[in-house]
């Protein structure tokens, strides 16, 4: 972690020393890229063999772990709790207060880090409520046996017609709205202009 802080000198010297570590953050992003690609790679090689499963776990758990991500690195730039700097250069270079929040913020679960952002700011209330009620039901799914191998077994070829499995589409249509709501749209937080800027380009 020190090394994304301390060896990103444009940041310390240009940007401040409170700003999103773009080193950490491409990695997130990587990170999400390479689990879509596996995603893929899986597919093909096992021929469509518990595709479904894995469709519904990419479009939910494993994409709140890539927005957790993106969190811990946009609480660089707003959390309250690290306030204005007051090292010096030379205390800088070997101690960072960005480096000791971010190993603390990243000891929660991702379910942790993204409630203690959206509970945090009252216009993400709506959004914040349909994004867990739809974890919550993606949770209760998976945590059944049976429908967790029907998942498992389902073909391709069924998934049109297979009511499960529509059912766990909408969950993660429903869980992506939210995610919308909280990271693209003007909701009165900082959180939209940090996607855009560091999310994007």
């Amino acid at each position: 972690m020190k090394r994304y802080v301390i060896e990103d000198y444009g940041w310390q010297h240009h940007s401040g020393p409170f700003n999103v570590p773009r080193f950490l953050q491409n990695d997130i992003a990587r990170y999400w890229r390479t689990v879509a690609v596996d995603f893929a790679y899986k597919r093909r090689q096992r021929r469509g063999n518990g595709w479904a499963l894995r469709t519904v776990k990419l479009r939910l758990s494993r994409k709140l772990t890539f927005v957790a991500g993106l969190l811990a690195c946009f609480s660089c730039a707003t959390s309250a709790s690290l306030g204005e700097d007051t090292l010096s250069p030379a205390e800088l270079a070997s101690t960072h207060p960005i480096v000791g929040h971010l190993s603390s913020y990243l000891q929660k679960t991702p379910l942790e880090i993204v409630a203690s952002t959206v509970l945090e700011h009252e216009p993400l209330r709506a959004a914040a409520a349909q994004l867990f009620e739809s974890y919550d039901a993606f949770l209760a799914l998976i945590g059944d046996p049976g429908k967790r191998q029907h998942l498992e077994d389902l073909a391709p070829a069924d998934a049109s017609s297979d009511a499960l499995y529509q059912d766990a589409r909408a969950i993660s249509h429903t869980f992506q709205a939210a995610l919308d709501r909280i990271f693209l749209e003007d909701n009165g937080t900082e959180l939209a202009r940090l996607s855009k800027t560091y999310g994007v380009f």
